[in-house]
């Protein structure tokens, strides 16, 4: 992985979370970067690094924001004091992220490759889920449920 652009162009991508930027800020294409992704372990899991570093850094101005931001409040051009702005969309996206059983969507359904439909329905109660597994072509219906 010792590629003359790889530090510039994770150190970008760490703080861009944007493979674009990053490439102009390495000076690589984007073909180049993906080739080398698809081919070389070790990058490929030093761009995944990356851009969890970068999410981290999201998540984290996230938070901030949520839980409110000071901005000046001025009066006929003279500073007379702040005022906090909360954001309650990135509160309610945290809250979803992080504790999803009690925030998050109340019933999922997933297909695996093997054919095996699974749906979880979160109890908003006491936040345990309970599943059930229909075989393949199998309706995606949750027992008991008369419809």
């Amino acid at each position: 992985m010792a590629y003359r652009w790889t530090k510039k162009f994770l150190g970008a991508l760490a703080s861009s979370l944007n493979v674009s930027e990053a490439c102009r800020a390495a000076g690589v294409s984007r073909e180049t970067v993906y080739k080398h992704r698809r081919s070389d372990l070790a990058f490929a899991a030093a761009w995944d690094d990356a851009r969890e570093t970068a999410v981290d850094d999201l998540e984290g101005e996230a938070y901030r924001r949520a839980l409110g931001c000071e901005r000046p409040v001025y009066y006929k051009g003279e500073k007379c004091g702040t005022v906090r702005d909360y954001s309650d969309a990135l509160a309610m996206f945290l809250l979803k992220a992080n504790r999803r059983p009690l925030y998050g969507e109340r019933v999922e359904a997933s297909i695996h490759a093997s054919g095996e439909i699974r749906t979880v329905i979160y109890l908003p109660d006491n936040g345990r889920e309970s599943g059930d597994q229909a075989p393949a072509g199998a309706s995606g219906s949750v027992p008991g449920d008369p419809g």
